[in-house]
């Protein structure tokens, strides 16, 4: 089962988390293939992105609500394309880039073929000093167009939340708080439209995240 999703939940993520894996139990119910894979297209891009200060967005959240829909599922896979959208159209004509990375994980999956499925996954986000790092599987980490990753926030307790400074250190990404910030969770490619360079070695792009710091 491919499946690509609509804008029209895009505000209701909480609902969105309830309604997913239970229209996929439905679905491998009513099939009678409780194995049936599901490999869900993460929303592209579209419209504008933020500049200087996170701005408040919607498709972030569920786009997050897909990510871990999916990393909660056995038999599910996620072809992230926050990369290959259009800021000015919401129909993006990149479909086949979208079938090339949906059908890496189905040749994983379904044909046992030896491929990357995923672009780099966060594990973890801990304090460490002054900072915060946040652990990646599906390395090595690599920014493309620059030295440094860009598209990181961290938030305080409330979600008020400010760009930071990322560093690569090995399967790591360091972030530095600004002005005195009390953290306690880290975003990263969160806008509706976000500018964002964090790849692996497939040229496949790291999902947009929320992840709490512990």
């Amino acid at each position: 089962m491919v499946w690509y999703q609509g804008e029209s939940n895009a505000g209701a993520p909480d609902e969105y988390a309830r309604l997913t894996p239970a229209w996929m139990a439905d679905w491998r119910a009513r099939f009678e293939a409780p194995r049936l894979p599901f490999f869900i297209t993460q929303l592209a891009n579209f419209g504008m992105p933020a500049f200087g200060e996170p701005a408040p967005f919607s498709w972030g959240g569920l786009r997050d609500v897909q990510r871990r829909v999916v990393d909660a599922d056995g038999r599910a896979g996620l072809a992230v394309t926050i990369d290959i959208g259009d800021r000015y159209d919401i129909h993006p004509t990149q479909k086949l880039i979208v079938g090339q990375r949906l059908a890496r994980h189905a040749l994983a999956m379904i044909y046992g073929v030896d491929v990357i499925t995923d672009g780099p996954k966060p594990l973890s986000a801990a304090r460490v000093g002054d900072g915060v790092r946040v652990r990646f599987s599906h390395g090595p980490l690599l920014s493309y167009g620059g030295h440094r990753p860009i598209g990181f926030e961290l938030c305080d307790a409330s979600r008020a939340c400010q760009f930071v400074d990322a560093l690569v250190e090995g399967e790591e990404i360091v972030l530095s708080p600004r002005g005195g910030l009390d953290p306690a969770f880290v975003r990263y490619c969160w806008g509706d439209a976000p500018v964002c360079n964090l790849y692996n070695a497939e040229d496949l792009p790291a999902a947009g995240f929320e992840l709490e710091i512990r």
